[in-house]
């Protein structure tokens, strides 16, 4: 009691400016003056406006402020400037979260109350979940709304996610992300949990049926299809956890130019994740995935994954890193050069997968000209040429390829 009459005591005179006498505290309370010395420090402090140092995070001040007044996650900030700047400048998560927790407590909005779920491990290669993120959409500059929705799988043991932009979440495309996924990972887990989505079951009155087809594909890939319960989707609670990262997608909006460098950005925006500390596990995914990774099964033959990715067409890639399609041609990265390749067609656009249907890039269809995805236009860059000259450049041959082929 003594201890708080002394607080009570040297608060009043910090407020009223007094002076301190530290050896008559000491003998009025029967404590050591260091003790007095120590406890006036502290509640000095408290009193005191501590003035914010000037850091990299103070030049997006502005974008922190807005981000959070539209009710926008500080994970999503975080991963919004750190594409801005470098880990360097702005430090880990827990350091920004606290900066922000700090000085600009007055713009959050509180969220919601979370709810207590009981959580088991899995041992690693035992199990992947996986999901669909539906009715998702951001716009281009442009002004142009764009829906899609984002097929998360995550590996039960070590949270590494896999994350694949669909326009339609039928049974086809499913078949597709999960090879996609398996053929990424370079291996398959001993079981799949999903909940009851469309695509996989059917449901007759109390009753849930997995579409045969379904459980012919999940047997010839060598991987147990499970359901959750309904109305528990808990049990599959860390791939759920896991689509909290569609809210790193909102600040977004409005920042791509086209409908193929959004898909491309959502995921590469995502797949972040697996660099950042899990909560639960205080690893980075990616880490612990290298252990995991020597955990999971062989692939299946590359023959019955090529018979569930239907009329696939093989490419030979020219000298310029092309091939050639219904009148137009389209660029693939230069390893590809010499190379056999497969192509799919999808409704409006195309799909390029190497010999192993690793996914390789996706183009909108064409009718005539060449085109290049960002990135795989490569030319060597002169001698004093700035950044800018050299993306000049390759502007201007990528223009004077398309006239030509036009004349063609």
């Amino acid at each position: 009691m003594k201890i708080n009459e002394l607080d009570a005591e040297l608060a009043k005179d910090i407020m009223e400016h007094r002076e301190i006498n530290f050896t008559l505290l000491a003998k009025k309370y029967g404590v050591d003056r260091h003790t007095i010395a120590r406890h006036y420090k502290s509640i000095n402090m408290d009193n005191k406006v501590r003035k914010r140092r000037k850091t990299k995070i103070m030049d997006f001040e502005n974008l922190i402020t807005y981000e959070l007044s539209k009710g926008r996650s500080i994970k999503s900030i975080y991963m919004l400037i750190l594409n801005r700047t470098s880990i360097i400048d702005l430090k880990s998560y827990s350091n920004f979260k606290q900066y922000i927790d700090r000085w600009y407590r007055d713009y959050k909005i509180k969220g919601k109350t979370d709810v207590v779920k009981f959580r088991f491990e899995t041992p690693p290669g035992d199990q992947i979940q996986f999901d669909w993120v539906e009715d998702l959409s951001l716009h281009l500059r442009n002004g142009e709304l764009i829906k899609f929705n984002i097929r998360n799988a995550t590996l039960g043991y070590s949270r590494y996610h896999f994350y694949k932009v669909v326009e339609t979440i039928t049974e086809e495309d499913m078949r597709s992300c999960f090879i996609s996924t398996i053929i990424s990972l370079g291996g398959i887990p001993k079981r799949a949990l999903t909940d009851n989505m469309t695509a996989i079951v059917s449901i007759r009155g109390n009753k849930k049926y997995i579409h045969p087809t379904v459980m012919q594909f999940f047997k010839d890939v060598g991987v147990k299809l499970e359901l959750c319960k309904t109305r528990h989707s808990y049990t599959k609670g860390k791939v759920e956890t896991s689509n909290k990262y569609q809210n790193w997608l909102d600040p977004y909006d409005f920042r791509f130019d086209t409908k193929e460098s959004l898909f491309l950005g959502i995921q590469q925006i995502l797949n972040q994740a697996n660099y950042q500390i899990n909560s639960e596990t205080k690893i980075a995914p990616i880490i612990l995935f290298k252990k995991e990774k020597g955990t999971l099964l062989s692939l299946p033959n590359i023959n019955i994954l090529k018979s569930y990715i239907n009329q696939l067409i093989e490419k030979k890639v020219n000298i310029s890193s092309l091939i050639d399609y219904k009148g137009a041609k389209y660029g693939v990265p230069k390893e590809y050069i010499n190379k056999n390749i497969f192509l799919k067609e999808d409704k409006n656009h195309i799909k390029l997968y190497d010999k192993n249907l690793k996914d390789i890039v996706w183009y909108p269809m064409f009718d005539s000209g060449i085109h290049y995805a960002k990135g795989l236009y490569e030319v060597a860059k002169m001698k004093n040429e700035t950044e800018e000259q050299y993306n000049e450049r390759i502007n201007t041959n990528l223009k004077y390829l398309a006239k030509m082929q036009e004349v063609k």
